[in-house]
């Protein structure tokens, strides 16, 4: 579905990303984790074709994302970013109908069926009643969930979001990784940037670590999702805990005054 393979991009002098290589297959939620600072965003850029990487490439669905216009980009990833300020106070409606942009048939517009879409993202979020809410009148959080619908409405086989959940409290937290993997489990792939390691052991079926704008790791979170690695990233703040198949992780202080039986 997305291979990146050997990506270096750098920002004047300094490589921002180097040799970055990872592979996200069809059907899975993949989770892009590592520090503030550490490349994501700019790599999420890269291989949406914001920024233009100065060696490596980016294949998507086989073809190389340089080879392709704008628009089949567009009707192949759906991209959610961590802020988006429109300059018009447009209705909630109409930001999520914007996501049937790139199959939208010329100068005929939306249709009925486009406008039922955008509404059926807006329904499976539960947040259909903010339908005719100003966009720019909604708090952080809500502006996130309409962003997370368009994306929906976008029906793409690939969603990037960056930092999808961090203006939502931990109720729309959960619900939206849910959305992710039942979107996943329906064939999308997902690739969620995050700083939260235990949405990523919850809910995701692979991870790729990045540190100073390098891959640190990669694979299973239930294989690599450890206190070694957490300790590489955060220096030694981090404990894991395993009951089953589920991965717990505290902050060490937290896990020692707990008495809990952690890494």
């Amino acid at each position: 579905m997305l291979t990146v393979n050997n990506l270096y991009f750098s920002y004047g002098n300094g490589n921002v990303l180097e040799e970055v290589s990872f592979h996200v297959p069809e059907g899975e939620l993949c989770a892009l984790f590592g520090p503030n600072g550490c490349g994501k965003t700019t790599l999420f850029k890269c291989c949406l074709r914001f920024l233009a990487f100065h060696q490596g490439s980016v294949v998507l669905n086989r073809r190389d994302v340089k080879s392709l216009r704008v628009e089949e980009i567009a009707r192949q990833v759906a991209y959610v970013p961590q802020q988006h300020r429109p300059p018009f106070p447009f209705l909630v409606k109409e930001v999520v109908l914007m996501g049937r942009t790139p199959h939208l048939n010329g100068i005929f517009g939306a249709g009925a069926m486009d406008k039922q879409k955008a509404f059926d993202a807006l329904r499976r979020l539960a947040i259909d009643h903010l339908a005719d809410r100003p966009y720019n009148q909604l708090s952080n959080g809500q502006r996130q969930l309409v962003l997370i619908a368009r994306a929906m409405a976008q029906e793409t086989c690939l969603v990037v979001l960056d930092e999808p959940t961090s203006a939502l409290d931990f109720n729309n937290q959960i619900r939206i990784w849910q959305v992710m993997r039942e979107m996943a489990e329906r064939g999308t792939t997902i690739l969620a940037c995050t700083h939260d390691p235990n949405h990523v052991a919850w809910f995701c079926d692979r991870m790729v670590v990045i540190q100073n704008g390098r891959i640190a790791a990669q694979g299973d979170p239930m294989e690599i999702l450890n206190h070694r690695l957490l300790d590489t990233i955060y220096g030694g703040s981090c404990s894991v805990g395993q009951t089953g198949e589920l991965k717990l992780v505290l902050p060490r202080e937290v896990a020692r005054r707990s008495a809990l039986d952690l890494e």
